[in-house]
């Protein structure tokens, strides 16, 4: 199906402003990001999504225009947003008063193999708001209390020996990519990237390794089910769906290799995992298999775009699933049937690629970017 349905709500920002992270809030018409602008420091901003407007400003990460956000995470009950830098700074903000709480630096290295280093990549923060974490590449990453600004604990991740003297330091040390909390808080997992990835699960509490470590994928190849009870995660020797709670590998699925997304539903009852595969003097192949987590029998093969797919989402029933593609497109699917609902063009601009989607909670709409936002009504 080529690309037409409704015309979206809105694109946004201007060819002045680009939104580098976003997180939807809990009333769908609303979203929190990192603003970016051509003569100022990022700030995060509160955007209208109907109107394609900003309606509140928060003040500037850093003090430099070159002072970029590489990150953000709010609270769920959104009273507490933290915001990591390109600087290597974190602040903490009282997101409903505007107020920055704090500001500071993570624990200062020596040197940095490359520019951009000491960048704060992946933050997050605890469901209360009461701890919060953040890692950089140059593999460490720590735990606060949100209160104090007290370091609760840290680690660091070391590649195997036979890559140690590639790795661009002589610690060897991964780079954090993603850094998430359990919705019960009680669990912290990251993803580590350099020769081939790794993902953990640690205590929050107390930084105690949870199980052992399991090959590990890049932000798109890592997904959590809303509830919290499984954790997906895709490297070159196939997907692998977690127990966060003991670190155990509960589902395997060798089978499924050139993964580029995954996303888990609500319930962690299916796995979606987008594959692309293309070999020279071959077809390119791009598609998303449906799969039921507990039999392993691939329930749909959707195929429809005509490039790599670039993010994954359910809706929060089940009964859809939206793909966002390197070809421009974003697809809605009904998981009664496997048809394709609608196939949506995300920019004008014919080399656009989609690389991050949500749906918001209550299913109202779809939003996809990567720079920019593309927002549609979902009902």
């Amino acid at each position: 199906m080529g690309p037409g349905g409704p015309p979206p709500l809105q694109r946004f920002p201007d060819n002045q402003a680009f939104l580098i992270a976003w997180q939807p809030l809990r009333d769908s018409r609303f979203v929190v990001a990192a603003e970016r602008t051509r003569d100022q420091p990022d700030r995060p901003a509160v955007w209208d999504v109907d109107r394609g407007k900003a309606i509140r400003r928060l003040g500037p990460h850093g003090t430099r225009q070159e002072d970029t956000i590489r990150s953000l995470a709010l609270s769920a009950d959104e009273r507490w947003l933290v915001t990591g830098g390109s600087d290597g700074t974190l602040k903490v903000w009282d997101f409903q008063s505007g107020a920055e709480v704090r500001t500071q630096a993570l624990r200062p290295r020596d040197k940095y193999p490359e520019p951009g280093w000491p960048q704060i990549r992946a933050v997050a923060i605890s469901p209360d708001g009461s701890r919060y974490a953040a890692g950089r590449p140059d593999g460490y990453v720590a735990v606060w209390d949100r209160e104090t600004g007290r370091e609760i604990w840290s680690a660091t991740e070391r590649v195997s020996d036979e890559f140690k003297k590639h790795a661009p330091e002589p610690e060897g040390r991964m780079i954090v990519e993603t850094v998430r909390f359990t919705p019960d808080g009680r669990r912290v997992l990251v993803t580590w990237r350099l020769f081939g990835g790794r993902a953990t699960v640690y205590d929050a509490a107390t930084g105690r390794l949870i199980g052992k470590p399991v090959p590990g994928p890049d932000d798109r190849q890592f997904a959590m089910s809303a509830d919290g009870r499984l954790v997906a995660c895709a490297a070159h020797q196939g997907v692998k769906v977690l127990d966060p709670e003991t670190g155990a590998v509960v589902a395997d699925f060798p089978q499924e290799r050139s993964v580029t997304a995954l996303a888990l539903s609500a319930d962690g009852g299916r796995l979606a995992v987008g594959v692309y595969r293309h070999f020279i003097g071959q077809t390119a192949e791009s598609a998303v298999r449906v799969i039921d987590v507990k039999t392993g029998q691939v329930e749909f093969d959707l195929r429809s775009h005509a490039s790599s797919i670039g993010d994954l989402a359910f809706f929060a029933d089940g009964s859809r699933l939206v793909t966002g593609g390197y070809d421009n497109t974003v697809k809605l699917w009904d998981l009664a049937n496997g048809q394709e609902v609608l196939s949506l063009r995300f920019r004008p601009e014919a080399d656009s690629r989609v690389e991050r989607l949500a749906v918001s909670a209550d299913g109202s709409r779809i939003l996809a970017g990567n720079e920019k936002l593309t927002v549609w009504r979902a009902k």
